[in-house]
This record gives C-alpha cells, sequence and structure tokens, in this order.
C-alpha cells in the first residue's frame, strides 16, 4: 500500500470495515471513511480491484490443481533438459547461451510455485483468522 494511505487505516479500524464490506466499498463510503482526495480514492479502488482479482483466482484454484501444474511444469523442464543432453546440445563443459523455450520452461515453474504457495499462505493465513491465532 502506498505510504499516502497509511493515515486512513485508523479510520479502516475505528469503522471496523471488514474484508467483504472492502470488496464493495464506494467513492461515498470512501468519503465517509475520511479519504476526501480522489487520487487516494483512486488507489484504493485500485488495490482493492487487485485484491478481488487474486481473491478470484485462489478461489477458482485448489490444492490439487495447483499441485498438478506445477508437477506439470517441473516435468517439461525435466523433459526440455534431458532432450537437450540426449540430442547432444549439452556436453556439461561448455557454457552455450540458453534457448527462449528453456527459459519460458523455468518461468512458467516458478509461476507454478509461486501460486502453489500464496495459496498455502493464503490457508494459514484463513486458519489463524477462523482460530484466532
Amino acid at each position: 500500500m502506498d505510504d499516502c494511505l497509511q493515515q486512513y487505516i485508523k479510520n479502516f479500524e475505528r469503522e471496523k470495515v471488514g474484508g467483504d464490506q472492502l470488496l464493495r466499498i464506494t467513492h461515498q463510503e470512501l468519503e465517509d471513511l475520511g479519504v476526501s482526495r480522489i487520487g487516494h480514492q483512486e488507489l484504493i479502488l485500485e488495490a482493492v480491484d487487485l485484491l478481488c482479482a487474486l481473491n478470484y483466482g485462489l478461489e477458482t484454484e485448489n490444492l490439487k490443481t495447483l499441485s498438478h501444474k506445477l508437477n506439470a511444469s517441473a516435468k517439461n523442464l525435466q523433459n526440455f533438459i534431458t532432450g537437450r543432453r540426449r540430442s547432444g546440445h549439452y556436453d556439461g563443459r561448455t557454457a552455450h547461451k540458453l534457448p527462449n523455450d528453456f527459459l519460458t520452461s523455468v518461468v512458467d515453474l516458478i509461476a507454478a510455485a509461486k501460486s502453489l504457495l500464496a495459496w498455502l499462505d493464503r490457508l494459514v493465513l484463513q486458519r489463524a483468522v477462523f482460530t484466532g491465532n
């Protein structure tokens, strides 16, 4: 969150603005919470939009689908490396520029791992909120 928005945190806490209310907040409600500058309202609403998009992605995916994506990405990268070794493009001693397909496979693996970790992190956070820890 931008530093300029920190000044409003106490207002949100005092009025007990919860997650569901925040996801549906309007310009008028922000005004009522003391966020009078239009630029600050826009920053908050943009952040809420990003949160909604992230939340939607996390709700439509589950541990099984994310694990499968990570497994598929890892196997894809492994197959790519194995194929290069078998074809003689890699001898283990000479440095070569990596092909774009390899780099794409690495990025896909990292993205799949990040998605899984974000889902697990959110799950831990939800359990902590529900149990009061």
